[in-house]
Parts: structure tokens; sequence; C-alpha cells
């Protein structure tokens, strides 16, 4: 269900546009790259998503937030949240970074001391 998802949401971001799989949850859309994430529906709105090596090497990480939407974030701000001192590591892989995407408000809780990102710029765009 969640590949239907992520075909639905590239054809969102993307009408019409050439794309092709060139890794694990990575599509090439004219030249650019794009990270795909696909965490389904919450009640609590909030959706876990961690940063890794594929997101860090995407031109942009898309973050689908079940049905409700998604963020299509650029590569500098996934690096600055990713190399945060403060930010908050994966226990079971410490070279991920963790955090939490609060739809209600479009945030994204990634370090400590309850640092966000604002997401407002990022929800529902197209790819450029």
């Amino acid at each position: 269900m969640t590949d239907q998802i992520k075909e639905r949401t590239l054809d969102l971001i993307a009408p019409g546009r050439k794309r092709i799989v060139v890794g694990r949850s990575l599509w090439r859309v004219d030249g650019v790259v794009v990270h795909v994430r696909c965490v389904t529906q919450r009640r609590d709105r909030k959706f876990r998503f961690n940063l890794n090596e594929n997101s860090l090497r995407a031109d942009y990480e898309l973050w689908i937030c079940g049905t409700s939407g998604h963020y299509l974030i650029p590569k500098s701000v996934v690096t600055t949240m990713h190399e945060h001192p403060n930010a908050y590591p994966d226990y079971t892989h410490r070279a991920l970074t963790v955090l939490q995407v609060d739809l209600k408000h479009h945030s994204a809780m990634y370090a400590r001391p309850s640092v966000k990102q604002n997401l407002q710029q990022y929800f529902n765009v197209p790819l450029p």
C-alpha cells in the first residue's frame, strides 16, 4: 500500500514528468533526485521519520504523512537538521537522525531541547 501512496504522491509533485528508480526509495525526476519516505496515518497526526544516507544523497526529501499530505524538503534543510549537534540519534543505528513531524503545526522536532523546523513552506508543494 505504501508503494501506491508513494507513486501517487510522486504524480502530484511532478505531474507528467519522467521518473526512474535509482536506489532504495530514491527516484530521479528530470535530473533531480528525490528520497521518498511514507508513514501511514496516525491518530495523533504526528509522524516519525529518520534521516539516513539516502536522505543526504538526494536533492529533496519527500515525507508522505499517510493520506493527509506531504512535505518536499530541500537538501540544505535536511542537512541542517541532520548535522545539528544535539540531533536526536537513532539508538539502533547511531548514524541516523530521528525526528517527529507534527502535521497539525507543520513542524519537525529533531534535536534537544525541543528544536523544531517550520515545515509550512514545504507542505504539499510541487517539485521545482
